[in-house]
């Protein structure tokens, strides 16, 4: 019987920003063939991916890297006693040095690492990198260490604009003068430390190549990826493998300079003007996107683990080209149980894999869907579409997208199809794109998820409703009532208002937003009209922040940094107003921007009669959530926001037994629907996962606005 092999990998958070950890456990899973342990070591319990049912088998908490080397060594001597381990894959830019270190002790133990030494590692920080691209003649934009910030308008002059502003350890942001080159410049040394670094923008299409080196630094396997699709961070959100011969040789021949061993990753920009690829970033271990190697046929993750235990193993195959993938969010409920136990034992064990079972009803409506992305955030739909999937009510679910790098376009298990909506959200348009579906596909429900696009919806309400689309849309005049700017002038003039609302200002305009800041303080939250909650800790960062939004457009609100519990309310009202059914949640685990990807299910009767006496005084028709945080100093629950649709976690309430998207298609068709009461201190967790795509049906879907699952 083959010996169980034991690896511990870390890099399972990181949550819409995710790390490598969680793909690199995936393509182990995927690809290794025998007895495999695979051990989380995390730092805290936001490491959300280390749950995700089936993918690992313990989940242990590391000591800070503060608290050193020896304080992580003396960990691992530990649990290696318990259950030895074989090998040890660390997943982070920051832990890489340290593993490195440990490497020869820890080698002495029988734990096999494959890592670089101090040397290569010194060479790709970020401060170094433009000395090494020069000393052997690498093509690499223009760089600028520049550790007093003062001087950061001068320096940025001399490179000029646009340009990057990049962290010492990471992220960067584009700015476009020599004020928002500082602001940036404010935010990043405040987060990492040590200056910023200012990088010419060269024009041109992304790519990355993710490689693996053995212990001589020959190239053991190498896999080039171009970005499709990118956040408005720039993280590639869809990407295809490519056969570029020119690019495969630049990076092997970066990688021979290097001496490197182990998982690299370089990013290059493949500049407009002249074809040349220009090395913009050298990462020191596998990206976030390596699950697609495994797709390609070219599993660097395995690779790895086998040269790691035997050094000496045959070169990689060559990656399928033309093979791409999308990032989309794995989502499931689970007891509390083993949250609690990683708090308390600093370890637990995850669930068994579970594999959903999506249904259809023959006869049963179809029904469409929009907001089917994870693009710059995740969108109700796909939750929407997995509730309905789950439910086996329905006889076809139909995603309904804005863009062909839409990425739930590629879940053929939860979308029979999926349809390009017209972009610019003109009501005629968007009118006769969905009559023209409702005779091809007998579109009978439309659940749109977006909050900008409600107002096109309901003017073409009527035209859907007489050609046998329905929906359950609010007014035109409950929608307005509803609005952040709205809600707000009620908190402020104590009318219309029967719930308390978190104190806030608008910010129109900078002058409004420094207005807000003399009064409000930091923390700040800043909120747009198309995006989610921003926290902004001093005046460069809030600054940072307005431009971005502004740069989106629509109404921008500062509102006071409250501490405390949040709670959201997810319900659907009926026609006549009526609460039908409800899910609260208290929040566990948020991202960045205020998203939810940790909730447990709780009774809080207070916040469920407070949304549904606003609801009724606003005469609401369809789904709506509240969102509330029960302020810590004084113990008084706030309103914070009320989204008008359903929230991006609502897949949810149909494992915990009150399937709001289920009423909400049933109220739609005027049918009777009345919601069970939700299963209490239910755990949700989120995290995402890179489903395989192909590049061709993602251009044939840009050409032709149809993607055909089956």
């Amino acid at each position: 019987m083959p010996t169980e092999i034991h690896i511990g990998i870390t890099g399972f958070g990181g949550l819409d920003n995710p790390e490598p950890g969680v793909a690199v456990a995936r393509a182990l899973r995927a690809g290794w063939r025998g007895p495999l342990r695979i051990t989380a070591l995390v730092y805290d319990d936001r490491a959300t991916g280390a749950f995700a049912p089936g993918l690992v088998d313990d989940i242990r908490i590391l000591p800070p890297l503060s608290h050193g080397a020896p304080a992580l060594a003396a960990a691992v001597h530990a649990w290696h006693a318990e259950t030895p381990f074989n090998a040890l894959m660390p997943c982070l830019d920051l832990e890489i040095p340290v593993y490195s270190h440990l490497g020869g002790y820890w080698a002495e133990q029988g734990i096999h690492t494959l890592l670089p030494d101090a040397d290569a590692l010194a060479a790709v920080d970020k401060r170094a990198l433009p000395a090494f691209c020069h000393a052997w003649g690498i093509p690499t934009p223009r760089t600028l260490h520049v550790p007093v910030l003062s001087q950061v308008p001068v320096q940025a002059g001399l490179l000029g604009f646009p340009l990057f502003v990049k962290g010492t350890v990471a992220g960067g942001q584009r700015a476009r003068d020599a004020h928002e080159a500082s602001l940036r410049a404010a935010y990043l040394h405040a987060k990492w430390g040590g200056g910023v670094l200012l990088q010419q923008a060269i024009e041109g299409d992304e790519y990355v190549v993710a490689m693996v080196a053995r212990g001589d630094g020959a190239c053991l396997g190498a896999v080039a990826m171009k970005k499709l699709g990118l956040s408005r961070r720039g993280k590639g959100m869809v990407g295809t493998v490519v056969n570029d011969p020119a690019l495969l040789d630049h990076a092997r021949t970066i990688l021979t300079r290097l001496r490197w061993r182990g998982p690299l990753e370089l990013e290059f920009v493949r500049a407009r003007s002249n074809g040349r690829f220009y090395l913009i970033e050298v990462n020191n271990r596998f990206p976030s996107w390596i699950y697609l190697s495994a797709f390609a046929g070219c599993n660097l993750p395995l690779h790895l683990l086998r040269e790691t235990l035997k050094p000496g193993r045959p070169r990689a195959p060559e990656p399928q080209p033309g093979v791409a993938y999308a990032r989309n969010v794995e989502e499931w409920s689970q007891p509390l149980e083993p949250l609690r136990a990683l708090r308390r034992l600093g370890r637990a064990q995850p669930l068994p894999a579970v594999r959903p079972v999506f249904r259809r009803k023959e006869g049963g409506l179809r029904v469409g869907v929009t907001g089917v992305s994870t693009l710059d955030a995740v969108m109700a739909g796909l939750g929407v579409a997995r509730a309905l999937a789950e439910s086996g009510e329905v006889a076809a679910i139909y995603g309904l997208a804005y863009s062909p790098y839409d990425t739930g376009i590629h879940l053929d298990d939860r979308f029979d199809a999926t349809f390009l909506l017209p972009p610019d959200g003109r009501p005629a348009e968007l009118l006769t794109r969905l009559l023209a579906l409702h005779d091809q596909v007998g579109l009978d429900v439309v659940v749109p998820c977006l909050d900008y696009e409600l107002p096109a919806f309901i003017a073409i309400r009527e035209a859907l409703e007489a050609a046998g689309i329905r929906t359950l849309l609010p007014s035109a005049a409950a929608l307005a009532a509803c609005q952040k700017d709205r809600l707000l002038m009620s908190a402020q003039t104590g009318a219309g208002s029967v719930v308390a609302i978190a104190p806030a200002q608008r910010a129109g305009s900078l002058e409004a937003l420094r207005r807000a800041v003399r009064k409000l303080g930091f923390p700040l939250v800043l909120k747009g009209a198309r995006t989610g909650v921003h926290f902004a800790y001093n005046a460069a960062e809030a600054e940072t922040l307005w431009h971005e939004l502004h740069a989106i457009g629509g109404e921008i609100l500062a509102q006071s940094f409250l501490s405390g519990e949040e709670y959201a309310v997810a319900a659907v009202f009926d026609r006549k107003h009526r609460l039908v059914g409800q899910v609260t949640v208290k929040k566990r685990v948020q991202c960045e921007q205020g998203n939810t990807w940790g909730a447990v299910t709780v009774e809080q009767p207070e916040l469920v009669h407070g949304l549904a006496a606003l609801a009724q005084r606003m005469r609401w028709v369809g789904p709506m959530e509240g969102e509330f945080i029960r302020d810590r100093d004084n113990d008084r629950y706030l309103l914070l926001e009320i989204n008008p649709r359903l929230p991006a976690w609502i897949a949810f309430s149909a494992e915990v037994g009150c399937n709001l998207p289920l009423l909400t298609v049933r109220l739609a068709n005027n049918e009777e629907a009345q919601g069970n009461d939700p299963e209490r201190d239910r755990l949700y967790l989120r995290c995402c996962v890179e489903h395989p795509a192909d590049a061709l049906s993602l251009a044939t879907f840009a050409q032709t606005g149809e993607f055909r699952h089956g």
